[in-house]
């Protein structure tokens, strides 16, 4: 009797072994992948509704809601000669690989654990054991400067005020790491020509948020 219990508490043990490691990195990496598709359809609006507002007339809006997933580190305009493209900077909890079999780049933080952005394989003094990626779609008009209202450098928020103490992340020399901090939310926002120069668009956000779904207070 007592060898029979024996042997069912250590086929507990070793099933919970064997089912935690699959079952983790399942969940994490649905957890990245879900980023990700969030994180794609926030640019797909954006782009889309710059789209619009530069086919509209003067002084016509094209409102649009999108929303940022939670783990979102950077988004940003960045200018490539003639072109400029949108970027989208999803934190990673695991080192998830393409179909052509490479993975995603290390994430780099600074000092005070903003991103940084090296080349793949660079070595840097600040280092975090995690992995991003970005998403990237050229618009298809120019954005004024000073009129992109996500993730703005000033409104950074570090993991310690926005994921409570027992759930922020440091990188290795014991920064919190920034994350934008709308990041979780759905944004209001709208774009329009630009008053200056009708060839390009501007970006302004609405000023008021929404949680990302319906909420159930409890007694």
């Amino acid at each position: 009797m007592e060898a029979g219990i024996i042997m069912l508490y250590i086929l507990i043990i070793l099933t919970t072994f064997w089912l935690g490691g699959p079952i983790q990195q399942s969940t994490e990496k649905s957890t990245d992948t879900n980023d990700l598709i969030l994180g794609a359809q926030a640019i797909e609006t954006i782009v889309s509704a710059v789209d619009m507002a530069k086919m509209g007339g003067a002084g016509e809006r094209q409102e649009f809601l999108i929303h940022i997933p939670f783990n979102t580190v950077d988004i940003r305009v960045v200018n490539d000669s003639s072109k400029q493209y949108i970027e989208l900077t999803v934190l990673l909890y695991s080192n998830l690989t393409l179909p052509d079999g490479t993975g995603f780049g290390q994430y780099w933080v600074n000092n005070v654990g903003d991103p940084i952005w090296y080349h793949i394989g660079s070595v840097g003094n600040e280092q975090t054991p995690f992995f991003y990626k970005t998403i990237r779609k050229e618009l298809p008009a120019r954005i004024a400067n000073s009129s992109f209202p996500f993730c703005d450098s000033d409104t950074r928020k570090n993991s310690t005020e926005i994921r409570g103490a027992d759930t922020y992340l440091l990188d290795t020399s014991g920064n919190p790491i920034t994350f934008c901090c709308e990041a979780g939310f759905n944004i209001y926002a709208y774009a329009e020509k630009y008053f200056g120069d009708r060839s390009q668009v501007v970006i302004r956000p609405r000023h008021y948020y929404s949680i990302a779904g319906e909420w159930t207070l409890g007694k």
